[in-house]
């Protein structure tokens, strides 16, 4: 898998530990967005001042890791986990080969990161990024061409994060989450 650290390890764990995973915060405050003209026309992340809220991506209960697999046929899902000794500190679950789930295009050479996070206490100690570079190893293993995830313009530390691990953006989706919903669907993409 990822590289080992001296404080924390990444390893591939079954699916049945998703309750687990969705007890890690996955939370935050958005301060600001991105500019979609600056990131659509000259790949800028340029932030435009916002008010403050709270967006908790675990706050729709369908969207939790443990409804996954209700929803998708998740027999091709992998996990991994983030351990800091018997403590998990961060994970990611990466979806392919899976029919019924869109970002994936029917394709069975994509992978897509689904849900990503680390501890917020831990967060920016290179715990996601060897969370990533664990993803594209699995990505690889399972001879996908590519590695996909998904934010939204009011996640502009994701973006950031995303951008420093090599993704580019892919599209953006304006209505992709319905009328009234204030937030633009960003795809990001890294070939392997």
């Amino acid at each position: 898998m990822a590289r080992p650290s001296a404080e924390w390890e990444i390893r591939e764990e079954g699916l049945e530990r998703f309750a687990e995973h969705g007890q890690i915060p996955i939370s935050f405050e958005a301060k600001s967005r991105l500019d979609l003209n600056a990131l659509r026309h000259f790949g800028q992340l340029v932030e435009i001042p916002m008010h403050s809220r709270f967006k908790d991506y675990d706050a729709n209960e369908e969207d939790r890791p443990t409804e996954l697999g209700k929803r998708f046929d998740c027999s091709n899902w992998a996990l991994l986990a983030a351990f800091a000794g018997t403590a998990r500190i961060g994970g990611a679950i990466v979806a392919r080969d899976c029919p019924g789930f869109d970002l994936l295009e029917g394709r069975t050479d994509l992978a897509h990161i689904v849900d990503i996070r680390v501890n917020p206490s831990l967060r920016g100690k290179g715990i996601g990024r060897a969370l990533i570079e664990a993803c594209t190893t699995l990505a690889t293993r399972e001879r996908c061409v590519e590695l996909r995830v998904e934010t939204q313009d009011i996640n502009v530390a994701a973006c950031r994060f995303y951008v420093a691990c090599g993704f580019s953006l892919l599209s953006i989706n304006e209505t992709a989450y319905g009328p009234g919903f204030d937030e633009a669907q960003l795809i990001w993409q890294l070939p392997l």
